[in-house]
């Protein structure tokens, strides 16, 4: 399931829990073969035929969600790279650590907020007031949480429900495929 209970904690559990969250975090995104595995695919998105498989994807999400931003991406040790729906991999560039995409890495499971100001574990992000909604889906390669694709918007939702969630997972299976078809064929 992909609801997370709200809780109320003391600011000093809230700066404890947050601490070890980043460390967490930091682990899972900082592992060197995931690092290799990124780099990889991140070469293999050079390929136009590739990048445009992807955007496919992305613009039948588009089509679905009008009114949200939909985003694949890859996470490296500096950055969450965003692939498509760009035409140009690799266009755009956001720390890690500001983006909602490290908790689904660093956990390898969907993360979704319905509204980042009222969210306990993002509502002091540097983007809670842009991306008020968020619902990210891992993409695994090899074992590895490689990247995510996710929607996004700046006015919150009520709820991600079942549809949305099998939407979004249909959607990271079918980029993961993609992906995986790729690495065989280099290999």
């Amino acid at each position: 399931m992909w609801r997370r209970q709200s809780v109320l904690y003391s600011p000093e559990r809230v700066e404890r829990l947050r601490a070890f969250s980043d460390l967490l975090i930091e682990n899972a995104v900082l592992r060197r073969d995931r690092l290799d595995l990124v780099e990889r695919l991140q070469s293999l998105l050079l390929y136009p035929d590739i990048l445009q498989k992807i955007n496919e994807v992305v613009r039948e999400a588009t089509i679905t969600y009008p009114d949200h931003t939909i985003s694949v991406s890859l996470m490296d040790e500096l950055a969450n790279a965003r692939v498509a729906p760009n035409d140009i991999p690799i266009k755009a560039l956001t720390p890690w650590k500001e983006t909602y995409c490290q908790y689904v890495i660093a956990s390898g499971k969907p993360f979704e907020v319905t509204d980042s100001f009222n969210d306990l574990v993002v509502c002091q992000s540097p983007n809670a007031s842009q991306v008020r909604s968020y619902s990210g889906v891992p993409l695994i390669v090899r074992s590895f949480a490689i990247g995510v694709i996710c929607l996004y918007s700046d006015k919150p939702r009520e709820s991600w429900d079942f549809i949305d969630q099998t939407r979004m997972t249909q959607w990271a299976v079918t980029v993961i495929d993609i992906l995986e078809t790729e690495l065989s064929q280099q290999s």
